[in-house]
C-alpha cells in the first residue's frame, strides 16, 4: 500500500532510483526500486521500517560519486534525522 512520499535520483543517463513509503500493518517502510528509462523496474527492496505519521516527513534521496545516500526521520519518542547509504 504505498503511501506516496515519492523521491528519486538519476545513477546515469539510464537509470533512477526511486524511494517511497509503504503503509504495513505494522506501521510503514521506506522502499527503493531502480528503474531504467525505459521504465523497466527491478525488485523493491525495504531501506528501514518508519511511523506511517506525518510528522515522519519524506524520505530523500543524494548521490555522491561512489555512494547514494537516503535521509529520513525517524519518530520514537524523540524525532531524530537518520542516514544510510549504498556503495554503487
Amino acid at each position: 500500500r504505498p503511501e506516496g512520499r515519492v523521491d528519486l535520483e538519476w545513477l546515469d543517463e539510464e537509470r533512477i532510483v526511486v524511494s517511497w513509503q509503504e503503509n504495513t500493518d505494522a506501521g510503514a517502510e521506506i522502499r527503493y526500486a531502480l528503474v531504467s528509462r525505459k521504465g523497466k523496474e527491478g525488485a523493491s527492496q525495504v531501506l528501514t521500517n518508519t511511523d506511517p505519521s506525518r510528522q515522519s516527513g519524506f524520505p530523500i534521496l543524494a548521490r555522491t560519486t561512489d555512494k547514494l545516500w537516503f535521509a529520513w526521520t525517524q519518530v520514537d519518542s524523540t524525532t531524530t534525522l537518520r542516514t544510510a547509504f549504498l556503495k554503487l
